[in-house]
Protein backbone atom coordinates (compact mmCIF):
# COMPACT_ATOMS: atom_id res chain seq x y z
CA UNK A 1 0.00 0.00 0.00
CA UNK A 2 2.78 2.36 0.90
CA UNK A 3 4.21 1.58 -2.42
CA UNK A 4 1.72 2.77 -4.66
CA UNK A 5 1.42 5.43 -2.92
CA UNK A 6 5.20 6.50 -3.23
CA UNK A 7 4.35 5.46 -6.78
CA UNK A 8 1.40 7.64 -7.43
CA UNK A 9 3.22 11.16 -5.71
CA UNK A 10 6.25 11.16 -8.37
CA UNK A 11 3.65 10.69 -10.85
CA UNK A 12 1.85 13.44 -9.46
CA UNK A 13 5.58 15.57 -9.20
CA UNK A 14 6.32 14.80 -12.52
CA UNK A 15 3.03 15.77 -13.88
CA UNK A 16 3.52 19.16 -12.09
CA UNK A 17 7.00 19.92 -13.26
CA UNK A 18 5.97 19.03 -17.07
CA UNK A 19 3.48 22.19 -16.66
CA UNK A 20 5.58 24.48 -14.97
CA UNK A 21 7.77 24.15 -17.54
CA UNK A 22 5.37 24.10 -20.21
CA UNK A 23 3.87 27.63 -18.74
CA UNK A 24 7.42 28.81 -18.80
CA UNK A 25 8.05 28.38 -22.73
CA UNK A 26 5.11 29.66 -23.05
CA UNK A 27 5.82 32.55 -21.26
CA UNK A 28 9.23 32.58 -22.71
CA UNK A 29 7.79 32.70 -26.03
CA UNK A 30 5.11 35.47 -25.88
CA UNK A 31 8.18 37.55 -24.56
CA UNK A 32 10.23 36.53 -27.71
CA UNK A 33 7.25 37.38 -30.08
CA UNK A 34 7.71 40.79 -28.97
CA UNK A 35 11.50 41.50 -30.43
CA UNK A 36 12.82 40.70 -33.72
CA UNK A 37 15.42 37.65 -34.02
CA UNK A 38 17.76 37.32 -36.66
CA UNK A 39 17.26 33.71 -38.52
CA UNK A 40 20.82 33.16 -39.11
CA UNK A 41 21.44 33.25 -35.03
CA UNK A 42 18.40 30.74 -35.30
CA UNK A 43 20.08 29.02 -37.57
CA UNK A 44 23.35 28.67 -35.79
CA UNK A 45 21.76 27.58 -32.39
CA UNK A 46 19.56 25.19 -34.58
CA UNK A 47 23.28 23.62 -35.75
CA UNK A 48 25.13 23.57 -32.88
CA UNK A 49 21.81 21.27 -31.45
CA UNK A 50 22.00 19.24 -34.48
CA UNK A 51 25.82 18.45 -33.23
CA UNK A 52 24.58 17.53 -29.72
CA UNK A 53 21.84 15.45 -30.43
CA UNK A 54 22.00 13.92 -33.94
CA UNK A 55 25.72 14.34 -34.29
CA UNK A 56 28.39 11.02 -34.70
CA UNK A 57 30.16 10.62 -31.69
CA UNK A 58 32.91 13.44 -30.85
CA UNK A 59 35.08 10.87 -29.85
CA UNK A 60 35.44 9.18 -33.13
CA UNK A 61 38.43 10.81 -35.58
CA UNK A 62 36.70 11.91 -39.18
CA UNK A 63 37.33 9.53 -41.48
CA UNK A 64 39.15 5.91 -41.58
CA UNK A 65 42.02 7.19 -43.51
CA UNK A 66 44.90 9.42 -41.93
CA UNK A 67 43.27 13.20 -40.88
CA UNK A 68 45.61 15.68 -41.48
CA UNK A 69 45.89 18.46 -39.06
CA UNK A 70 48.01 21.27 -40.37
CA UNK A 71 49.30 23.54 -37.08
CA UNK A 72 50.71 27.09 -36.87
CA UNK A 73 52.40 28.77 -33.33
CA UNK A 74 52.12 32.61 -32.33
CA UNK A 75 54.21 33.48 -30.52
CA UNK A 76 53.16 36.65 -27.66
CA UNK A 77 56.09 35.81 -24.80
CA UNK A 78 59.18 33.89 -24.15
CA UNK A 79 60.78 33.97 -20.79
CA UNK A 80 61.77 33.81 -18.03
CA UNK A 81 64.29 30.98 -18.71
CA UNK A 82 65.34 29.61 -15.46
CA UNK A 83 68.90 28.12 -14.91
CA UNK A 84 68.06 26.17 -11.63
CA UNK A 85 65.25 24.24 -13.14
CA UNK A 86 66.61 24.56 -16.45
CA UNK A 87 63.35 25.51 -18.48
CA UNK A 88 61.52 27.97 -20.51
CA UNK A 89 57.96 29.96 -20.12
CA UNK A 90 56.26 30.46 -23.13
CA UNK A 91 52.81 32.49 -23.94
CA UNK A 92 51.59 30.89 -27.29
CA UNK A 93 48.42 30.62 -29.17
CA UNK A 94 47.65 27.24 -30.76
CA UNK A 95 45.99 27.31 -33.80
CA UNK A 96 45.14 24.03 -35.74
CA UNK A 97 42.96 23.42 -39.42
CA UNK A 98 41.52 19.97 -40.30
CA UNK A 99 38.42 18.64 -42.22
CA UNK A 100 35.62 16.76 -40.81
CA UNK A 101 32.54 16.09 -43.16
CA UNK A 102 30.01 14.95 -40.32
CA UNK A 103 30.08 18.95 -39.19
CA UNK A 104 29.33 20.34 -43.04
CA UNK A 105 26.10 22.31 -43.24
CA UNK A 106 23.87 24.73 -45.56
CA UNK A 107 25.19 27.77 -44.87
CA UNK A 108 27.56 30.23 -46.90
CA UNK A 109 28.85 31.95 -43.38
CA UNK A 110 31.17 30.09 -41.29
CA UNK A 111 29.80 29.31 -37.55
CA UNK A 112 32.39 30.84 -35.13
CA UNK A 113 31.89 30.26 -31.15
CA UNK A 114 34.28 30.47 -28.13
CA UNK A 115 34.31 27.78 -25.88
CA UNK A 116 36.27 24.09 -26.01
CA UNK A 117 34.12 22.54 -28.44
CA UNK A 118 34.97 18.49 -27.85
CA UNK A 119 31.61 17.79 -26.66
CA UNK A 120 30.11 18.52 -29.97
CA UNK A 121 33.40 17.44 -32.09
CA UNK A 122 36.20 15.37 -32.56
CA UNK A 123 38.91 17.70 -31.57
CA UNK A 124 42.88 16.56 -31.85
CA UNK A 125 44.64 15.72 -29.10
CA UNK A 126 47.71 17.41 -29.49
CA UNK A 127 49.80 17.81 -26.12
CA UNK A 128 53.16 19.16 -25.34
CA UNK A 129 55.39 15.96 -24.51
CA UNK A 130 58.17 18.01 -22.97
CA UNK A 131 55.46 20.74 -20.61
CA UNK A 132 56.78 21.16 -16.83
CA UNK A 133 53.43 22.92 -16.59
CA UNK A 134 50.84 24.20 -18.74
CA UNK A 135 47.95 26.23 -18.11
CA UNK A 136 45.00 28.73 -20.30
CA UNK A 137 45.27 31.78 -19.24
CA UNK A 138 41.25 32.78 -18.64
CA UNK A 139 39.82 36.52 -18.68
CA UNK A 140 36.38 37.14 -18.68
CA UNK A 141 35.69 33.56 -20.92
CA UNK A 142 38.05 30.87 -21.45
CA UNK A 143 40.35 31.35 -24.56
CA UNK A 144 39.13 28.89 -26.82
CA UNK A 145 38.17 30.05 -30.37
CA UNK A 146 36.40 27.40 -32.65
CA UNK A 147 35.19 28.31 -36.47
CA UNK A 148 33.67 25.49 -38.65
CA UNK A 149 32.76 26.32 -42.55
CA UNK A 150 30.08 25.13 -44.91
CA UNK A 151 32.30 22.28 -46.27
CA UNK A 152 33.72 20.84 -42.60
CA UNK A 153 36.53 23.44 -42.05
CA UNK A 154 37.24 23.21 -39.12
CA UNK A 155 39.42 25.69 -37.18
CA UNK A 156 40.37 25.89 -33.59
CA UNK A 157 42.78 28.35 -31.79
CA UNK A 158 43.75 28.07 -28.03
CA UNK A 159 46.31 30.54 -26.37
CA UNK A 160 48.25 28.49 -23.76
CA UNK A 161 50.83 29.45 -21.45
CA UNK A 162 53.80 26.66 -21.73
CA UNK A 163 56.47 25.80 -19.28
CA UNK A 164 59.29 23.52 -21.21
CA UNK A 165 61.87 21.45 -20.30
CA UNK A 166 65.15 22.47 -22.08
CA UNK A 167 68.25 20.19 -22.23
CA UNK A 168 70.64 22.96 -21.09
CA UNK A 169 74.60 22.94 -21.65
CA UNK A 170 76.41 25.36 -19.00
CA UNK A 171 80.04 24.44 -20.58
CA UNK A 172 80.95 27.30 -22.12
CA UNK A 173 78.84 29.94 -19.08
CA UNK A 174 78.10 32.49 -20.13
CA UNK A 175 79.35 32.57 -23.47
CA UNK A 176 76.82 29.17 -23.59
CA UNK A 177 74.15 29.48 -26.02
CA UNK A 178 70.83 27.84 -25.56
CA UNK A 179 68.51 25.46 -27.89
CA UNK A 180 64.75 24.89 -26.24
CA UNK A 181 62.32 23.27 -28.10
CA UNK A 182 58.63 22.70 -27.57
CA UNK A 183 57.25 19.39 -29.09
CA UNK A 184 53.71 18.62 -30.11
CA UNK A 185 52.21 15.05 -30.78
CA UNK A 186 48.95 12.96 -30.19
CA UNK A 187 48.65 11.32 -27.13
CA UNK A 188 46.29 8.08 -28.57
CA UNK A 189 46.67 8.48 -32.43
CA UNK A 190 49.55 7.41 -34.79
CA UNK A 191 51.19 8.84 -37.52
CA UNK A 192 48.83 6.42 -39.65
CA UNK A 193 46.10 7.65 -37.67
CA UNK A 194 46.92 11.47 -37.36
CA UNK A 195 49.66 13.23 -39.63
CA UNK A 196 51.02 16.42 -37.70
CA UNK A 197 51.72 19.37 -40.41
CA UNK A 198 53.35 22.47 -40.37
CA UNK A 199 51.44 25.80 -42.07
CA UNK A 200 53.57 26.04 -45.05
CA UNK A 201 53.30 29.62 -45.35
CA UNK A 202 54.13 31.65 -41.87
CA UNK A 203 54.24 28.28 -39.52
CA UNK A 204 55.54 30.96 -36.76
CA UNK A 205 53.97 34.16 -35.80
CA UNK A 206 55.20 36.75 -33.50
CA UNK A 207 52.72 38.84 -31.95
CA UNK A 208 53.86 42.34 -31.44
CA UNK A 209 56.80 43.84 -33.44
CA UNK A 210 59.84 41.46 -31.35
CA UNK A 211 60.58 39.24 -28.55
CA UNK A 212 62.93 40.15 -25.97
CA UNK A 213 63.96 37.68 -23.23
CA UNK A 214 65.65 39.26 -19.67
CA UNK A 215 70.07 38.11 -20.10
CA UNK A 216 69.36 36.45 -23.55
CA UNK A 217 68.93 37.43 -27.28
CA UNK A 218 66.74 35.25 -29.68
CA UNK A 219 68.91 33.67 -32.16
CA UNK A 220 66.59 31.59 -34.79
CA UNK A 221 63.22 30.14 -34.45
CA UNK A 222 62.34 27.24 -36.60
CA UNK A 223 59.38 25.11 -36.95
CA UNK A 224 60.18 20.98 -38.04
CA UNK A 225 58.24 17.92 -38.34
CA UNK A 226 59.70 14.63 -37.03
CA UNK A 227 58.54 11.13 -36.19
CA UNK A 228 58.73 9.53 -32.68
CA UNK A 229 58.65 6.22 -31.87
CA UNK A 230 57.49 4.04 -28.93
CA UNK A 231 57.45 0.34 -27.44
CA UNK A 232 59.91 0.18 -31.05
CA UNK A 233 56.84 -0.04 -33.04
CA UNK A 234 54.38 2.69 -32.85
CA UNK A 235 55.51 5.72 -34.84
CA UNK A 236 53.82 9.11 -33.73
CA UNK A 237 54.67 12.61 -35.73
CA UNK A 238 55.83 15.23 -34.11
CA UNK A 239 55.47 18.79 -34.84
CA UNK A 240 58.66 20.67 -33.29
CA UNK A 241 59.18 24.75 -32.41
CA UNK A 242 63.01 25.37 -31.47
CA UNK A 243 64.16 28.85 -30.10
CA UNK A 244 67.85 29.10 -29.86
CA UNK A 245 68.97 31.36 -27.23
CA UNK A 246 72.35 33.52 -26.86
CA UNK A 247 73.51 34.82 -23.38
CA UNK A 248 73.96 38.84 -23.82
CA UNK A 249 77.51 39.19 -22.33
CA UNK A 250 78.13 42.88 -21.37
CA UNK A 251 76.59 42.48 -17.65
CA UNK A 252 79.73 39.86 -17.20
CA UNK A 253 81.85 41.49 -18.59
CA UNK A 254 81.33 44.51 -16.90
CA UNK A 255 81.25 42.81 -13.06
CA UNK A 256 83.18 39.99 -13.71
CA UNK A 257 85.54 39.67 -16.81
CA UNK A 258 87.37 43.22 -16.38
CA UNK A 259 87.74 43.52 -12.64
CA UNK A 260 89.12 39.87 -12.70
CA UNK A 261 91.69 41.11 -15.32
CA UNK A 262 92.59 44.38 -13.49
CA UNK A 263 93.62 42.79 -10.53
CA UNK A 264 95.56 39.55 -12.68
CA UNK A 265 97.42 43.27 -13.84
CA UNK A 266 97.79 44.54 -10.73
CA UNK A 267 99.37 41.94 -9.39
CA UNK A 268 102.17 41.99 -12.09
CA UNK A 269 103.21 45.97 -10.87
CA UNK A 270 104.62 43.83 -8.05
CA UNK A 271 108.02 43.53 -10.38
CA UNK A 272 108.80 47.40 -10.53
CA UNK A 273 108.64 46.81 -6.32
CA UNK A 274 112.05 46.71 -4.21
CA UNK A 275 112.90 43.55 -3.75
CA UNK A 276 113.53 44.81 -0.02
CA UNK A 277 110.07 46.26 0.41
CA UNK A 278 108.43 42.82 1.43
CA UNK A 279 105.16 44.06 3.13
CA UNK A 280 104.45 46.10 0.21
CA UNK A 281 104.88 43.51 -2.30
CA UNK A 282 103.12 40.54 0.32
CA UNK A 283 100.30 43.33 0.67
CA UNK A 284 99.59 43.91 -2.98
CA UNK A 285 99.50 39.79 -3.84
CA UNK A 286 97.42 38.70 -0.99
CA UNK A 287 94.80 41.11 -1.17
CA UNK A 288 94.54 41.08 -4.59
CA UNK A 289 94.62 37.05 -4.57
CA UNK A 290 91.45 37.18 -1.45
CA UNK A 291 89.88 39.99 -4.15
CA UNK A 292 89.55 37.64 -6.69
CA UNK A 293 88.36 34.85 -4.70
CA UNK A 294 85.60 36.59 -3.32
CA UNK A 295 84.58 38.01 -6.94
CA UNK A 296 83.94 35.04 -8.23
CA UNK A 297 82.67 33.55 -4.52
CA UNK A 298 79.01 34.40 -6.07
CA UNK A 299 79.55 32.27 -9.25
CA UNK A 300 78.70 28.82 -7.79
CA UNK A 301 75.42 30.62 -6.93
CA UNK A 302 74.31 31.69 -10.05
CA UNK A 303 75.10 28.56 -12.17
CA UNK A 304 73.21 25.14 -11.45
CA UNK A 305 74.52 22.34 -9.82
CA UNK A 306 76.13 20.38 -12.50
CA UNK A 307 79.09 18.10 -12.62
CA UNK A 308 81.33 19.73 -14.81
CA UNK A 309 83.05 22.95 -14.64
CA UNK A 310 82.38 25.90 -16.62
CA UNK A 311 84.28 28.50 -18.70
CA UNK A 312 83.43 31.18 -16.39
CA UNK A 313 84.91 29.09 -13.42
CA UNK A 314 88.36 28.31 -15.43
CA UNK A 315 88.47 32.16 -15.56
CA UNK A 316 88.53 32.45 -12.05
CA UNK A 317 90.86 29.04 -11.70
CA UNK A 318 93.43 30.30 -14.31
CA UNK A 319 93.43 34.14 -12.53
CA UNK A 320 94.02 32.57 -8.73
CA UNK A 321 96.55 30.48 -10.46
CA UNK A 322 98.44 33.08 -12.13
CA UNK A 323 98.52 35.76 -9.01
CA UNK A 324 99.75 32.65 -7.04
CA UNK A 325 102.31 32.58 -9.45
CA UNK A 326 103.55 36.34 -8.58
CA UNK A 327 103.69 35.04 -4.98
CA UNK A 328 106.16 31.93 -6.10
CA UNK A 329 108.33 34.13 -8.06
CA UNK A 330 108.69 36.79 -4.99
CA UNK A 331 109.38 33.70 -2.43
CA UNK A 332 112.23 32.66 -5.18
CA UNK A 333 113.57 36.39 -5.09
CA UNK A 334 113.45 35.82 -1.35
CA UNK A 335 115.57 32.95 -1.47
CA UNK A 336 117.82 33.12 -3.67
CA UNK A 337 118.98 37.04 -4.03
CA UNK A 338 121.86 36.76 -5.82
CA UNK A 339 120.63 34.00 -8.13
CA UNK A 340 121.92 35.36 -11.63
CA UNK A 341 124.16 38.00 -10.68
CA UNK A 342 127.57 38.26 -11.37
CA UNK A 343 130.21 38.70 -8.96
CA UNK A 344 132.19 42.33 -8.64
CA UNK A 345 135.41 42.71 -9.57
CA UNK A 346 138.04 42.25 -7.27
CA UNK A 347 140.69 44.89 -6.50
CA UNK A 348 143.18 41.93 -6.42
CA UNK A 349 145.19 40.84 -9.97
CA UNK A 350 143.49 37.49 -10.93
CA UNK A 351 146.73 35.92 -11.60
CA UNK A 352 148.18 37.39 -8.28
CA UNK A 353 150.14 39.97 -7.07
CA UNK A 354 153.40 41.53 -8.98
CA UNK A 355 156.60 39.76 -8.74
CA UNK A 356 159.95 40.74 -8.44
CA UNK A 357 162.01 39.63 -11.60
CA UNK A 358 165.42 40.31 -10.01
CA UNK A 359 166.84 42.54 -8.01
CA UNK A 360 166.94 45.62 -10.35
CA UNK A 361 164.19 45.15 -13.11
CA UNK A 362 160.22 44.81 -12.84
CA UNK A 363 158.18 43.38 -15.13
CA UNK A 364 156.26 45.97 -17.31
CA UNK A 365 152.77 46.22 -16.28
CA UNK A 366 149.98 45.13 -17.92
CA UNK A 367 147.50 48.84 -18.71
CA UNK A 368 144.39 46.96 -20.36
CA UNK A 369 143.93 45.28 -17.17
CA UNK A 370 144.84 47.65 -15.09
CA UNK A 371 142.16 49.54 -16.98
CA UNK A 372 139.46 47.20 -16.28
CA UNK A 373 140.25 46.91 -12.66
CA UNK A 374 139.88 50.50 -12.45
CA UNK A 375 136.26 50.18 -13.96
CA UNK A 376 134.97 47.52 -11.45
CA UNK A 377 136.36 49.57 -8.83
CA UNK A 378 133.83 52.70 -9.35
CA UNK A 379 131.50 50.83 -10.51
CA UNK A 380 131.49 48.90 -7.42
CA UNK A 381 131.64 51.82 -5.08
CA UNK A 382 128.96 54.08 -6.85
CA UNK A 383 126.57 50.88 -6.32
CA UNK A 384 127.26 51.02 -2.40
CA UNK A 385 126.84 54.80 -2.94
CA UNK A 386 123.56 54.43 -4.29
CA UNK A 387 122.43 51.88 -2.10
CA UNK A 388 121.09 50.23 -4.49
CA UNK A 389 122.58 47.44 -6.55
CA UNK A 390 119.05 47.30 -9.68
CA UNK A 391 116.43 45.03 -10.02
CA UNK A 392 116.65 41.25 -9.51
CA UNK A 393 117.65 39.41 -12.98
CA UNK A 394 114.24 37.37 -11.91
CA UNK A 395 111.94 40.06 -11.96
CA UNK A 396 113.51 41.52 -14.76
CA UNK A 397 112.33 38.77 -17.14
CA UNK A 398 109.26 38.61 -15.45
CA UNK A 399 108.06 41.93 -16.63
CA UNK A 400 108.10 40.80 -20.03
CA UNK A 401 106.92 37.17 -19.59
CA UNK A 402 103.71 37.23 -17.22
CA UNK A 403 101.97 40.28 -19.49
CA UNK A 404 102.81 38.46 -22.46
CA UNK A 405 101.84 34.56 -21.05
CA UNK A 406 98.38 36.22 -19.82
CA UNK A 407 97.61 38.31 -22.54
CA UNK A 408 98.35 34.95 -25.11
CA UNK A 409 95.76 33.13 -22.35
CA UNK A 410 92.96 35.54 -22.63
CA UNK A 411 93.36 35.19 -26.10
CA UNK A 412 93.13 31.85 -26.53
CA UNK A 413 90.95 31.46 -24.24
CA UNK A 414 88.08 34.07 -25.20
CA UNK A 415 88.63 32.54 -28.99
CA UNK A 416 87.67 29.09 -27.65
CA UNK A 417 84.89 30.05 -25.96
CA UNK A 418 83.29 31.88 -28.77
CA UNK A 419 84.29 29.64 -31.52
CA UNK A 420 82.17 26.93 -30.00
CA UNK A 421 78.61 26.39 -30.90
Amino acid sequence: MATKITIQTRNLVKILAIMILILILIIRGGSATSHSIDPKVIEMSLFIDKLKLYGRDPRIRPSQSATNITLQIALIAVGPISMLTTSVRCDVILRQWWTDPRTAFDNKTELNFNGNPSHLIWTPDSYVTNAIKISSPKGITENTRTKIGPNGAVYLSTRLTVEVACNMNFHMYPMDKQECSLNLESYAYTAQEMRLRWRKKSPIEIEGESLSVSEYKIVSIKAVTASKQYLGTQNFDMAKLTIKFSRLLPNYIYHIYLPGIFLVLLSFCTFWIPEKAVPARVTLIVTNFLTTMFLFGNIGNSVPKVPYITALEVFALVNAIWIIGVMLEYVFILRFPEFGKKGLVSFTEPNGPVTEKNDQFWEKPDTDKALKIFKGCIAQVMAQKAGNKGPHIVDKFSRIIFPITYSSYLIAYFAYCFSRD
